[in-house]
This record gives C-alpha cells, sequence and structure tokens, in this order.
C-alpha cells in the first residue's frame, strides 16, 4: 500500500456539468376503454363513437372513459360500418348492407335496404361518410358491379347525386372535397360527384391514409418510411421532401390520423420497437414517449382530437388507452448553443449543454440526447460530452438534437499566467489541472518518472519520524520519493507538495472551499504536527498544521494542511491507495 498524508481509502466521483433536462414529449395514460378500434371523432368535442362489439356502437367520453350511449342495430351477428353527423344528431349504420338512420335520442327513425334513382337501383351499400355540418350522406354501392358514388340527404330524403364508378374503398370528406381510398389510389370528387383529380402512389401499395377536413392527404405507403403529405387546398401540392416526414421504422404502416387543426399528423406501424410517430404539418418529428411504448400494441389504429390534446390508441390490455397531448407544447422548435461555449480555455474542459426553445416560449437547458462534433479536434476535441481545449485556435462546434441542427465557431484561448491569478482562480486552475491531468497545473503527475525530474535537492518530513520525503525542488513545487526508497524500486514520483507562501499567497480556509467545494473529509488534529521543508540540506521553512481537508479527485488524493488560523501551509498530492 502506499503512503500518503493521511491514507484514506474512500473514493468520491466528480460529477461535472449542468443538470440533466428530460426534453422528450411526455405522453401519460389517462384512460381506457373497451373498443376494436375503429373510432369516429366528435369535432371540437373530447367524445368518440366507437365500435365496442362487431354489432355495436357506442359514444364515450374520452376525459374519463365511460360509455354515455350505445346503439346495438341488430341481435345477431353483424360486422357493421357506421357515419356519424358533426352535430350528432345522426348516427348512420350499414347493416348487412342496408342503412339505418338513429337520431341523438339512439332511436332509428328511417331503413333503407335501396334507392331508385334515374330508372336506376342503388343497393348493397359499402361504406358512407357524411358531409360537414350536414345531414347528408355520400355513399358507395355495388362493389363488384355497377358502382355507384352517392349523396342522400336525410332531412329531405332524397338523392343528390349518383355516378358510376369501379373504384371502390374508404370514403372520407374534407371542407369541399370527397375522397375515395385504397391501396391502389386516392380518388377525388366534388361534393356533386364531379371527378377533380387521382393521386397515385409514389413508391408502394397505399398501406394506411387519412384525409382532412381542411384538405391534407397523408398516405404511407408500402417500400417507405416516409410519410406522403399532400395540401388539397394547393391542388395536392407535395408538402414532403426528402428529409421531412421521415420515420425510424421500415415496417408496414397499420394507421393514419390528422388532427383536426391539420397541425398534427400521427402514424402507428406493425414493427419493433418503434410504434407510433408524431409529426408537425412542416413534416417535423415530434419525439414522445410512445414510439416505443411497451404499452402500445402492434396492430394499433390510432386518432388526434384536435392540436392532438388526446391520442387514442390501442394497447396491448386488448383496450384502447386515452393518452394526454397536452405536453406537445413542449416540444422543442428551436435549439442553441450557449454563447459559454464559444470560448475554452486550452487545457480546460467544459460540460456541453444547449438551450431548446419549446413551442409554448420556454427556454430549456438539455445535456442528454445531444450529438456534438466539432471540426478541429486538434484545436477542441469532445470527450465524454465535454469540450476540451486542446491548442490555441478556432473551432466549430455543431450540435444536432431531434432533428434540429446548429453550430458556432469557437476559439480557444491560452491560459492567463498563473502567477497574475488572484487566489481563487489560481486554486480552480490547479483543481482542473487535477481533474484533466492528474497533477497541479504545469506540473508533472505522481507515478510518472521521478528520474525525468530536474531540481535541487529537498525535503519534506516530521523531525523522527517515518514521515520523510525525499525529492527535488522544481519551482515552488516538491517531487518526492518516500524515505525508504533505496534506489532500486519503481521509477515513479510518490508525492508534489506545494507551499503557498512560495507562490507569495496567502490562502484561506474560506478560499479552499469555494474553489474545491466540499471536501471527502475533514480532520481537526487535538496534538498539532509541525512539518519541516529542506533545500539544498538547509531548513527554511516549518509549519504546524492544526487541521486539513482532503480531497479525491480524478483517482489523487489532495490534502491541503491548514494552521491554527485557518490558513494553507502547504497542498501534498499524491495517487490513491
Amino acid at each position: 500500500m502506499k503512503k500518503t498524508i493521511v491514507g484514506l481509502s474512500t473514493l468520491l466521483i466528480v460529477g461535472m456539468g449542468a443538470g440533466n433536462v428530460e426534453a422528450i414529449v411526455d405522453l401519460p395514460n389517462t384512460t381506457s376503454f373497451s373498443s376494436n378500434g375503429q373510432h369516429k371523432l366528435i369535432p371540437g368535442k373530447n367524445l368518440v363513437w366507437t365500435k365496442i362489439e362487431s354489432n355495436k356502437i357506442a359514444l364515450i367520453d374520452l376525459d374519463n372513459g365511460e360509455k354515455i350511449q350505445t346503439i346495438e342495430p341488430t341481435q345477431y351477428y353483424s360486422n357493421i360500418d357506421y357515419a356519424i353527423s358533426d352535430d350528432q344528431k345522426m348516427i348512420a349504420i350499414i347493416d348487412d348492407s342496408e342503412i339505418k338512420i338513429y337520431n341523438e335520442f339512439a332511436e332509428m327513425v328511417q331503413q333503407i335496404d335501396a334507392f331508385n334513382y334515374k330508372e336506376e337501383t342503388l343497393k348493397d351499400f359499402y361504406d358512407l361518410e357524411f358531409l360537414p355540418k350536414s345531414h347528408t350522406l355520400i355513399g358507395l354501392t355495388n362493389e363488384y358491379s355497377n358502382g355507384k358514388l352517392f349523396g342522400y340527404d336525410i332531412d329531405k330524403e332524397s338523392i343528390t347525386f349518383s355516378r358510376g364508378t369501379s373504384h371502390f374503398g374508404e370514403i372520407l370528406i374534407s371542407d369541399d372535397k370527397i375522397a375515395v381510398i385504397n391501396s391502389e389510389d386516392a380518388y377525388f370528387y366534388g361534393y356533386d360527384g364531379s371527378y377533380k383529380t387521382v393521386i397515385h402512389p409514389e413508391d408502394g401499395k397505399i398501406e394506411a391514409f387519412d384525409f382532412s377536413r381542411d384538405g391534407l392527404l397523408a398516405l404511407g405507403e408500402s417500400e417507405s418510411r416516409q410519410l406522403k403529405v399532400y395540401d388539397g387546398k394547393q391542388n395536392f401540392k407535395k408538402l414532403h421532401t426528402s428529409t421531412s416526414f421521415l420515420t425510424n421504422n421500415t415496417d408496414e404502416f397499420n394507421d393514419i390520423d390528422i388532427d383536426e387543426s391539420g397541425q398534427f399528423i400521427a402514424a402507428t406501424y406493425y414493427g419493433y420497437p418503434d410504434k407510433f410517430s408524431m409529426f408537425e404539418r412542416s413534416g417535423k418529428k415530434v419525439f414522445t414517449t410512445l414510439d416505443e411504448s411497451s404499452a402500445v400494441s402492434s396492430y394499433s389504429t390510432v386518432k388526434l382530437t384536435k392540436d392532438a390534446k388526446k391520442i387514442l390508441l390501442s394497447m396491448n390490455s386488448g383496450e384502447t388507452g386515452v393518452f394526454d397531448g397536452r405536453n406537445i407544447v413542449k416540444r422543442p422548435v428551436a435549439i442553441n448553443i450557449l454563447k459559454e461555449h464559444q470560448e475554452v480555455t486550452m487545457g480546460t474542459s467544459e460540460a456541453l449543454s444547449i438551450e431548446i426553445t419549446q413551442a409554448d416560449g420556454k427556454k430549456v437547458k438539455v445535456t442528454d440526447g445531444v450529438k456534438w462534433a466539432t471540426n478541429a479536434p486538434t484545436k477542441a476535441y469532445l470527450k465524454s460530452n465535454q469540450l476540451v481545449g486542446k491548442s490555441v485556435g478556432t473551432y466549430t462546434l455543431k450540435a444536432t438534437y431531434e432533428g434540429f441542427t446548429t453550430s458556432v465557431t469557437g476559439k480557444v484561448v491560452a491560459p492567463p499566467k498563473l502567477s497574475s491569478l488572484k487566489d481563487v482562480p489560481w486554486l480552480q486552475r490547479h483543481r482542473q489541472g487535477i481533474l484533466t491531468n492528474k497533477a497541479f497545473e504545469g506540473t508533472v503527475a505522481p507515478n510518472s518518472s521521478y528520474k525525468k525530474i530536474s531540481g535541487t535537492a529537498g525535503k519534506f518530513y516530521v523531525p523522527n519520524t517515518s514521515r520523510v520525503w525525499n525529492g527535488k525542488w522544481k519551482g515552488s513545487t516538491l517531487y518526492s520519493r518516500y524515505a525508504s526508497y533505496n534506489g532500486n524500486g519503481t521509477d515513479q514520483i510518490d508525492m508534489l507538495a506545494m507551499l503557498p507562501s512560495l507562490e507569495k499567497r496567502t490562502l484561506t480556509k474560506t478560499e479552499v472551499k469555494e474553489a474545491f467545494g466540499k471536501a471527502t473529509a475533514t480532520y481537526t488534529y487535538k496534538t498539532p504536527t509541525t512539518y519541516y521543508v529542506d533545500k539544498s540540506k538547509k531548513n527554511f521553512a516549518k509549519y504546524t498544521v492544526k487541521s486539513a481537508s482532503v480531497y479525491h479527485l480524478n483517482g489523487q488524493e489532495l490534502y491541503i494542511a491548514f494552521d491554527k488560523n485557518d490558513y494553507v501551509r502547504f497542498l501534498a498530492l499524491s495517487p490513491l491507495d
């Protein structure tokens, strides 16, 4: 065991840098309800109609998951489809190819087996959807022959239009268009049934899709991990670029939904670990706790209320979970590298962090999850999330976080001369030297070669005891060996002793604490010990030590001795045992 001033064995782990802030958007589960995942949200309200059985639908309060109304159109097994008017006064259900119309009291008011229109019979109903803010149904009939796309005014009990079609799929409605989308194409019509345009997939089959009230179209295709997004109000202008709406998942899409405001798009996937992604309309990904949630089913559907305040996902428990999206306002919209990282002193390091601006305008400092890079590692390099100044010069520091990238130009400056520093900065510089190089600044570290040290012979000792360190003076530092060293042992420095008086400094216990912080251990001696200091075989100083503070830094033990007036008499640095 090596011999040190106090021989302590307790290790102090030194941490550096700013406190961590978790910036990922937390979307906690607030409630759940039984459902097969087929949902129809009520615009502007926290209400959803959902299928709770193959032949039964229910109105659910999303705040508490309670059923507040139920409709069962048949007593027998029937895989029904349904549509809800915006005012909730009309519910249209396709039950065994027939249309059943219910009012807000869940009373059936119409039953339609077929329509007779212009010497044609419309029957075998396939899909339904209401036009916004109306009681007009848009539907499809006869999937396999003589297909029709039609409009039906429930209040007037009359057909508004009918047109032939061979394109069948799911009907979605915007404020001015009707969409019919399947795995092959997305066809668009006016409210009068007039053909407008068609959107073909770019990469593969359409696996999932949505078309919002404000005309935003989102397609998830096979053979692509990117959502394809188009603005229907601008003649279906592409909003996706090569770098936007990108997911980390290469598996197939399960479902896509656009919130009522048109500001957020969510997608679910069949895969692991990624099952969920959310994007802003700009194509920027919103990183959330749901992205790889183990609670979310691999076959999940998705639904967003306005501004994504509530998010509905299928859970592994078999129920639909309602997740609170209010924290989405905490998502980052910009990042900035702190000004303090635009300059670093040579031979020192500093913990790196960025400042993010959230969507709610608040600014938060973040250290975790940031990818850093410098273009001049010979000037400033990165080590354990710290920027280290290596040599005088300039560098560019780049930070990447959740899809955002920013950079600043900085410089490495030469440290001021130690002799010009005030006492606390002087101590801090030596602390940094220990943390970086295991030595006082400007000295060679313990365990280095003793033979390579040149200087004047010296000794640090307590008379008539075994506490003797023979060595060499170099400046105000004594590089020493133990008295037992016989010249044939390991060639290494055992201890550095530094005397503040040789630096013409008067250091206090208060200044030490300010520079080094809380000590690993402190001692007050009932019987003070007097240490002698020799140079060229002549005694030139003796110090009586009344108390001491010990610090463990970077595998080194620093012993700082104080006299009865709490002035520092010497600092001794040696390796920890």
